[in-house]
């Protein structure tokens, strides 16, 4: 009702809904790891369903009392971050809630032929490992990652020069790792709706697709993107057809 009050009931439901999306998540989590680590092993003592539910409760009622005020904390700190995030992004507030907005796709290379010969521990380790040097060099205030899909992060940065520094961090960091596929890269800027944590617009089509075409351990960006950089940053690669566009793009090459 407070939401609601404040925002209007279509935008109260929509953070609703963007809570409630990233608390299952964060159960998801809860759970899978309790039932690697505390069930998964008790079992293999010869725990039966009792005592592992009397673990559970145990845990329960001590952990839980102390989630909720870190969960709050958290909360707080990426608050504030987004506030200072939106006011260093070139458009003004609008009821439409656009921004301009360089995004970026990170994709690693030939993921799904690797994961075919992967354990699933060696799996797991090996997407920690990628999602790590991601978050790692996304530790920039204008900057936050959108979402992580295994093999793929999207990311978001205020600014070209931003944007470029964090495709560089991850294509060198994923290089240095002999365990992670090649990482490959596509950049493309405009005004872009931002909407339940996720962005929506022609520039986010066009990272998506300039990723398809970059060559591993490469990071592609369109001419917007380009325009914005020093002429010495980029080299162009000519028109690209790629897959949803009627007309070519204009693709360029970051050099490292």
């Amino acid at each position: 009702m407070v939401l609601a009050g404040l925002f209007g009931r279509d935008t109260a439901l929509q953070i609703a809904r963007t809570a409630g999306a990233s608390l299952a998540r964060m159960a998801d989590a809860a759970i899978g790891a309790l039932r690697a680590r505390i069930e998964a092993p008790l079992r293999t003592q010869g725990a039966d369903d009792l005592e592992v539910a009397r673990r559970f409760v145990a845990l329960a009622t001590d952990l839980v009392p102390r989630l909720y005020p870190m969960i709050e904390a958290v909360h707080r700190r990426h608050l504030a971050q987004a506030g200072r995030r939106f006011t260093l992004w070139e458009l003004p507030a609008s009821e439409t809630s656009t921004v301009y907005a360089v995004i970026g796709f990170a994709d690693l290379a030939g993921f799904t032929a690797r994961i075919q010969e992967l354990a699933p521990a060696e799996l797991d380790a090996l997407v920690r490992s990628f999602e790590d040097i991601v978050l790692g060099e996304l530790a920039l205030p204008g900057a936050r990652l959108v979402k992580l899909i295994g093999d793929e992060a999207m990311f978001v940065a205020g600014t070209a020069d931003d944007a470029a520094l964090i495709a560089r961090g991850i294509t060198r960091r994923v290089s240095d790792k002999d365990e992670l596929p090649p990482v490959k890269i596509g950049l493309a800027a405009g005004e872009v709706l931002v909407r339940e944590g996720d962005v929506f617009g022609a520039a986010v089509n066009r990272a998506a697709r300039l990723v398809r075409i970059a060559q591993p351990n490469t990071v592609v960006v369109d001419s917007e993107v380009a325009s914005r950089l020093n002429a010495r940053a980029t080299k162009h690669l000519g028109s690209q057809s790629v897959p949803g566009f009627d007309a070519p793009i204009d693709a360029f090459r970051l050099v490292s």
